[in-house]
């Protein structure tokens, strides 16, 4: 008789896959990255935290970065933390797992790269005091942001065909990310 095995959570599959990715990319991260990367891949796909709701209107919509960082730059100070960190992690997401698609593109990978490596720098500055300072967190995910878009990827990567546009595109993702 077969027998079904329990599948492990969505949050074990990830710490593997992550695993998996630094293994493969022969690098670590600290605790706190590694969690934040297995916490960004568990809820942001789910809660669809990678749009935003515009203002006065009712359905929601994909928001470009850029104006993810008016949001950050224009709002309340009580509210800049959240925008920028929306947008570090939309960035990451989108960079790592659609990296593919922006291959190329007008708006490469290179854009979410920057505006997301941004976004995570002015959170470390943002951060450096109170009861459990986040600084650290955030510097580690702004300086090694195309490392962990690459780390992302292969999580997301199931399969790549090895034919010549693929080992070009390959080379080339390598060469910018490191």
């Amino acid at each position: 008789m077969n027998t079904v095995s329990p599948s492990p959570s969505l949050t074990e599959f990830f710490v593997s896959k992550i695993d998996e990715a630094l293994k493969i990319q022969k690098t670590s991260v600290s605790g706190e990255v590694h969690y934040y990367l297995v916490d960004l891949l568990t809820r942001l796909p789910a809660a669809q935290t990678c749009y935003v709701t515009q203002k006065n209107q009712k359905d929601t919509d994909k928001r470009a970065l850029a104006l993810q960082l008016y949001d950050a730059v224009f709002d309340t100070p009580e509210k800049k933390f959240g925008h920028l960190k929306m947008l570090g992690d939309s960035a990451l997401f989108k960079a790592g797992f659609f990296y593919d698609a922006l291959y190329n593109q007008p708006v490469g990978v290179d854009y979410y790269i920057n505006m997301g490596c941004g976004a995570y720098s002015s959170l470390a500055n943002m951060t450096t005091q109170g009861p459990v300072p986040l600084s650290d967190l955030y510097s580690e995910l702004s300086g090694r942001f195309a490392e962990l878009v690459e780390v992302l990827h292969l999580v997301g990567e199931s399969e790549v065909a090895a034919h010549d546009g693929d080992l070009l595109r390959i080379l080339e993702r390598y060469q910018k990310t490191g």
